[in-house]
């Protein structure tokens, strides 16, 4: 139980003394950190002690005001941080969607590929050799290789026969070099 300040002025050595009853001690601090701390209030013999009371409660007020301000700014930035957890949280669900989108794609590439290199190495099995040599020479390289692996060993060997020595030795160490 708080009960008022009172004020009482009295001459004795100075021109007013201060006496402050069942003052709590926070308030004795505020009062000289508003004093002589932030200047809201001089302390000077012309001033009385109501003046003072009245810069005290004026700033006790400012503060009281800026702390509602602070705890609706608080409230505002809750709710703005719960509305990014929930858009950081839907953005990762459709990245996964994505994603999975994404690798069924490639996959359903690869197996496409996959179909028309073994539907072309089937081609190019059935070729006279010299001629099929002669076609993958001029293929890229990827491509040459991913043929080669699909023909069958026996044509293989005749189409490599058919190319120059150093074309026969790059793409055969290409071959090997892709298996590792």
């Amino acid at each position: 139980m708080t009960s008022e300040p009172t004020i009482c002025t009295e001459n004795k050595g100075s021109r007013y003394a201060l006496i402050f009853q069942t003052l709590p001690l926070i308030s004795v601090i505020t009062l000289v950190f508003s004093l002589f701390i932030l200047g809201q209030a001089q302390l000077s013999s012309a001033e009385t002690p109501k003046a003072l009371l009245e810069a005290l409660q004026q700033r006790n007020t400012e503060i009281d005001t800026r702390e509602a301000k602070i705890l609706e700014r608080e409230g505002q930035l809750d709710l703005l941080e719960k509305e990014i957890r929930g858009m950081l949280d839907e953005y990762i669900k459709l990245k996964e969607i994505v994603d999975q989108k994404t690798s069924e794609e490639t996959l359903a590439k690869q197996k496409k590929r996959e179909a028309r290199v073994n539907r072309l190495s089937k081609i190019y099995q059935s070729m006279d050799a010299k001629i099929a040599a002669q076609r993958i020479k001029r293929m890229k390289r990827s491509t040459a290789l991913s043929l080669l692996r699909k023909i069958k060993e026996k044509q293989a060997a005749k189409i490599l026969s058919n190319m120059s020595a150093t074309a026969a030795t790059q793409f055969s160490e290409a071959f090997i070099r892709a298996d590792k």
